[in-house]
């Protein structure tokens, strides 16, 4: 058996708009390797409106920052809203 998605509910920074990947996620889907660490994302505000679905790579451990598409994103939630992220190891 293996866990291929996985679905989690976090608030983003705000101040500097990032995402932190929890570990325990990165390592349910498999993405343990230093030198493959994507992840494909598929970001909802509670709404269930998609902010983003795309490909992003994990740094600095697992954090999600410095992708252009993913900023915008982010700095247009509301203070503490909560976001629904969808992972799944990418093919």
């Amino acid at each position: 058996m293996r866990v291929v998605t996985v679905t989690f509910v976090t608030k983003p920074q705000k101040a500097n708009p990032r995402l932190t990947f929890p570990k325990r996620i990165a390592t349910l889907l498999g993405i343990t390797s230093s030198r493959d660490k994507h992840v494909a994302l598929v970001i909802r505000r509670a709404s269930g409106k998609i902010l983003l679905a795309d490909k992003v790579l994990l740094r600095s451990g697992t954090e999600i920052y410095g992708a252009a598409n993913i900023k915008p994103k982010l700095k247009a939630l509301r203070r503490g809203e909560e976001i629904w992220v969808e992972a799944r190891r990418p093919q």
